[in-house]
Parts: structure tokens; C-alpha cells; sequence
């Protein structure tokens, strides 16, 4: 790699949550969307020049501990991710993505594992790009014509390739709902099982033709426990709903099925989907050029306390929504329904509740 020197304190790592995200892709952060509509800013010869890959497959199997058991944390979602996802910015997710919406239930313990596989990086060499090479602009741009430009912050010089599956075990709780002791018993009931799912996807050897029988491992008492645990599916490269209700075994077939379509795409790209992606900011692509294209791009860097407005702001409207809740259980025993139809109209009115409001 022969990028600028001290170019890469200016990236950042952001998960790409089942985006399409494509090398040469424009990127405005503050918004947190991809510029479409002027995604090259290179020849696509130069950018094909420029592209570096590495294929590499690699199989990752998280098991977070129960201080760790934010679905933020588990799907690598920085603050700056998490504000845009709760404020609405980012309100659409493909395959495992889906996690983020995942609700857990008062009435069943839960264990996580995350199987995450990698399957190639493919990277944009900045100094090949900009050695001679100037951006690429609208052509309406030279003539002198009103032409709106692309409002970016960032572009795409980097993505990882794979895939992922969140695996969410889960054990109801029945009566024992409020026994602490009778969660925690089960939680580490369950955290056997979800050993056994990991360490039977991190020993398969995937070039050999007879995989061990995962039922195999399991001894008389747990196999008779297999059938009151559940398991909420999130998976990439699925057809069906985003979202799938199955046994421990049917998680350990879609971890192998998914795995194996991952390792034999290192060398194509039918499969594989955008996993994480490196952003350099625009500012500092546009400094490596001397200025030719500065003017070309209303550019206004990332406001360092945007993520902060986002969430006192969405914290203010949900504490106001609270209060109206709690004002109404205290004046009425029984709400009727002309009292709801009340409280809906004015909190529409208010603002608090939009089309699609965000818990």
C-alpha cells in the first residue's frame, strides 16, 4: 500500500449494516447516506487500477459476556451509528442487519452468538488515484452552468466482504419470570449449549468431505432439553423473512450453509456483501489535490456534537411522551377509548409521535 503518508488517521470504520456500498462511493455522514447519484469520482479505469484486494477467508465466532450484552456492541455500531439508527436516519436493514430491531422479552433468557465470516478487502490506493488523475466532476460544472453538486463528506476507500449470522437463544422463564436465581440458572444452561454451537463451528474442517453429526456431542439429558430452547435467526444471505424461529440444530446448518458460501466466494464475488467500510473524509482528499476541485464542493465538515443534538433531542420528545403516559394512569383508573383517541390527536399534533415513530 503507497497511500499518502498520515492518510489513515483520517479514516473511519463504520459498519455498512446490509448497505450497498460500493469503492468510489460518495458518502454524506451527516446524514448518513450513500451519494448514488455520483458515485465515481475517477475513470473507471483508474479506479480499477487503483483497487487493491486481499482475499482472505476468516471465520469469526463472538460470545459476549453478560456485561456485554448490548445488540449495539454485538453488531460493532459506533455512537455516531447508533444516534442515526434511533433518530430514524437509518431506518432500513437487509439479512442479519435486522438484528438491530431484535426485542428481547421480560419471560425468556437469553444467550447471543455472532458468526461472522470474511471472505476479502478490497482497497482504494489514494496516491495512484490522485497522481494526475483530477476528480471527476459534472460537465455542466466547467461550463459554467447551475448544476447541483454533490454535498459528501466522505468517500468509500475501503471494504470488507463477507457475511453474518446473529443467533439469539432464548429460554422461557414461565412463572419464574421475577426469579433472579431461576434467570441466571438459565442463562448459563443456556450459555452450554451456545459453547457447544461455537466450538462445533470452530473446529469444522471445511475441506473435508464428512462434517461430525452435530446431535453427536450432545449427551440423554440435553438432547431432551433441545426442544424448549428456541432461537431467533438473523442471517445475510437468505431469501426469506429477515428474521427466522428455530431449533439450536436448524442455527448450527444455517452457520455451516452461510460459512461455506462466504469461504467459496474468495475468489469470486456472487456472494459476499459489504461487512465494514473505510471513509476518508472528503476534505482531505481534496487537500491531496491542491485545491484544483475545492470550489467544485459545497463541503462542510462533520459538526463533532451532532451526535449528542441527535440524542438529547429524541430523549426530549420521549421523557414529554412519559410524562403525558403517566399524567393519564394517575387521573383515570380506566382509560376509555374517546380519552386514547384524545391523546393520540394531540400528541400528533405536538410532534411527538411522527409516521414512523422510533422506540
Amino acid at each position: 500500500m503507497t497511500d499518502y503518508p498520515g492518510i489513515e488517521r483520517h479514516f473511519t470504520k463504520m459498519a455498512a449494516i446490509g448497505r450497498c456500498f460500493q469503492l468510489g462511493d460518495l458518502y454524506d455522514y451527516r446524514s448518513d447516506n450513500i451519494l448514488t447519484e455520483c458515485r465515481l469520482w475517477w475513470e473507471s479505469s483508474k479506479l480499477a487500477e487503483a483497487t487493491r484486494v486481499k482475499n482472505e477467508f476468516k471465520l469469526n465466532l463472538i460470545r459476549p459476556d453478560s456485561k456485554f450484552n448490548s445488540k449495539w456492541q454485538h453488531m460493532g455500531l459506533d455512537d455516531h451509528l447508533q444516534a442515526s439508527i434511533v433518530t430514524g436516519l437509518v431506518d432500513r436493514f437487509r439479512g442479519a442487519s435486522n438484528y438491530v430491531n431484535d426485542q428481547p422479552s421480560p419471560l425468556q433468557a437469553t444467550q447471543t452468538l455472532v458468526c461472522r465470516a470474511k471472505s476479502r478487502k478490497e482497497r482504494l490506493d489514494s496516491s495512484i488515484l490522485l497522481q494526475n488523475n483530477p476528480l471527476r466532476l459534472p460537465e455542466s460544472t466547467d461550463a459554467g452552468m447551475d448544476w447541483p453538486l454533490p454535498k459528501a463528506t466522505h468517500v468509500v476507500l475501503g471494504i470488507v466482504y463477507g457475511a453474518e449470522v446473529y443467533c439469539v437463544l432464548t429460554q422461557d422463564l414461565g412463572s419464574h419470570k421475577l426469579d433472579e436465581d431461576a434467570r441466571e440458572e438459565a442463562q448459563e444452561n443456556l450459555g452450554k449449549f451456545a459453547n457447544k454451537l461455537e466450538n462445533a463451528l470452530g473446529d469444522i474442517d471445511f475441506d473435508s468431505k464428512d462434517l461430525p453429526d452435530f446431535k453427536s456431542q450432545f449427551n440423554k439429558d440435553e438432547k431432551a432439553q433441545l426442544t424448549r430452547l428456541n432461537c431467533r435467526l438473523y442471517v445475510d444471505l437468505q431469501h426469506s423473512s429477515a428474521v427466522r424461529e428455530c431449533n439450536i440444530v436448524d442455527v448450527y446448518a444455517h452457520c455451516l450453509k452461510m460459512t461455506r458460501q462466504i469461504k467459496s466466494d474468495v475468489e469470486n464475488k456472487c456472494k459476499a456483501i459489504p461487512i465494514t467500510v473505510l471513509l476518508c473524509p472528503v476534505n482531505t482528499i481534496l487537500e491531496l489535490t491542491n485545491g484544483r476541485s475545492l470550489k467544485a464542493f459545497e463541503f462542510r465538515d462533520v459538526d463533532s456534537e451532532l451526535t449528542s443534538a441527535r440524542l438529547c433531542h429524541n430523549w426530549i420528545q420521549l421523557e414529554r411522551i412519559e410524562t403525558k403516559v403517566d399524567a393519564i394512569r394517575s387521573n383515570a383508573k380506566k382509560v376509555s377509548r374517546p380519552s386514547l383517541r384524545t391523546f393520540q390527536e394531540v400528541s400528533t399534533k405536538d410532534g411527538y409521535f411522527g409516521a414512523n415513530p422510533v422506540w
